[in-house]
């Protein structure tokens, strides 16, 4: 067994051996740690295709939180002194001034809600549609895009979970601050006071009601802006159907296309043209 002092960096052969040789390579220059694990969910494939570079490693590790996490591991310089780590954090059911924190602390947050999303922009889905030969692609997108904005249903939980997300934030730590006594009655005050949610959340009612004005005015407004609020895993599934084909041959296209782009001359291009405005350079 070998120690290796707290002063000294990982080596790189530790820590690929932490991580994995199929995770990520120690020699690349530029680690993307982004959400989603490997079981067959489309974060790798896409990302690969995306940052289609030898020097450029992709690794899912789970949630938000580890991306943050494994990100400030690299950020610290305790590691492999040559790579430049970038995090990618889905914007999920986060309020916007907690994803601008991680904006100002150089992690890229996505423009919708999931990766999945991004593969429902107009201008991706109308170029898998040119790259299949639809002729019809104007009228399906309009049927979709008004069928899915009537789901009046959905809005309920999606507000919820946003007010329960924001009211998480603002109670983070609260009771950090509480200590004991060996007066039990004084103890027990001190926490009371201390741990005082009015002061941080003096109304449950108002915090619903700005959830679900952010959840209506996404329902009312452009796509673009339906796609950072509302859900999008299944918004894939249906865009492919009201396409008139599967999920599956749906992403192959989106991801080939950013891979190998000569063999398909008439989506690549647009495809990431529409992408690069939404993720970090190539």
């Amino acid at each position: 067994v070998s120690v290796i002092p707290a002063s000294e960096r990982i080596p790189p052969a530790v820590f690929e051996e932490i991580y994995g040789a199929a995770t990520l390579s120690v020699s690349a220059s530029r680690l993307v740690f982004c959400e989603g694990v490997d079981d067959g969910s489309i974060d790798r494939p896409f990302y690969e295709a995306w940052f289609n570079s030898g020097g450029t490693s992709v690794a899912p590790v789970g949630s938000c939180t580890a991306v943050r996490q494994s990100t400030y591991v690299f950020q610290s310089g305790d590691t492999i002194s040559a790579a430049s780590p970038t995090g990618l954090i889905e914007r999920d059911f986060w309020p916007d001034e907690w994803l601008a924190s991680r904006q100002a602390e150089g992690f890229h947050v996505l423009p919708v809600h999931e990766i999945e999303g991004l593969f429902c922009l107009k201008e991706v889905a109308e170029s898998v549609a040119l790259h299949l030969g639809l002729s019809d692609f104007d009228s399906r997108w309009t049927d979709f895009e008004a069928s899915e904005k009537s789901r009046a249903m959905q809005r309920e939980p999606v507000i919820v979970e946003r007010a329960k997300r924001r009211i998480d934030i603002a109670l983070e730590g609260l009771a950090n601050a509480a200590r004991s006594n060996p007066d039990r009655p004084a103890t027990r005050a001190a926490f009371v006071s201390t741990v005082d949610i009015s002061r941080v959340v003096s109304d449950i009612g108002a915090v619903f009601d700005v959830e679900a004005s952010v959840v209506d005015q996404a329902c009312a407004g452009s796509w673009d802006g339906y796609l950072k609020v509302m859900p999008n895993k299944r918004l894939l599934g249906s865009l492919a159907q009201a396409l008139g084909m599967h999920k599956d041959l749906y992403t192959s296209v989106v991801v080939g296309a950013l891979k190998n782009p000569d063999a398909y001359p008439a989506a690549a291009n647009r495809i990431s043209q529409a992408l690069q405005s939404k993720l970090p350079p190539r």
